[in-house]
């Protein structure tokens, strides 16, 4: 009886740190392109941020080898005024992944260029990520 407990206890307590192990400690951004990188850095310094796309004329092998390894990011930053259909594609991929897509209004405060239904989630829902990102860029 005490062993099966003792294995009992022994499988939860590793599942439970297997489960918070693959978790980030800290925000990590992907920026589709180095404008919106540059952006972003310049009201954050110190974050760890990653650009999806290089440059336009990449090949599509080439973007989805960089966004295999930006898989484990915790946010992605987006301009739906100006997003290519391809990184409309990484993007919606990567969420897949578990990454947050985040409007670049929502961040910058600036209303956006171009309204569509569904692509704008409300200020609030990220309140916690812009707090977090100004107490990790000081």
């Amino acid at each position: 009886m005490i062993r099966a407990a003792l294995l009992a206890f022994l499988l939860l307590d590793c599942t439970r740190s297997i489960a918070t192990a693959g978790e980030p400690d800290r925000v990590w951004i992907i920026a589709p392109d180095f404008e919106m990188a540059a952006a972003f850095s310049a009201k954050f310094p110190g974050i760890r941020l990653g650009v999806l796309q290089h440059d336009v004329d990449e090949s599509d092998e080439t973007v989805n080898t960089r966004a295999m390894a930006l898989r484990h990011a915790t946010h992605l930053i987006f301009d739906p005024s100006v997003e290519s259909l391809r990184l409309a594609m990484f993007r919606e991929r990567l969420a897949v992944q578990g990454i947050i897509a985040i409007p670049r209004h929502v961040i910058f405060r600036s209303p956006p260029k171009v309204m569509r239904s569904g692509d704008f989630p409300r200020a609030a829902q990220h309140s916690n990520l812009l707090d977090s990102l100004a107490s990790e860029g000081k």
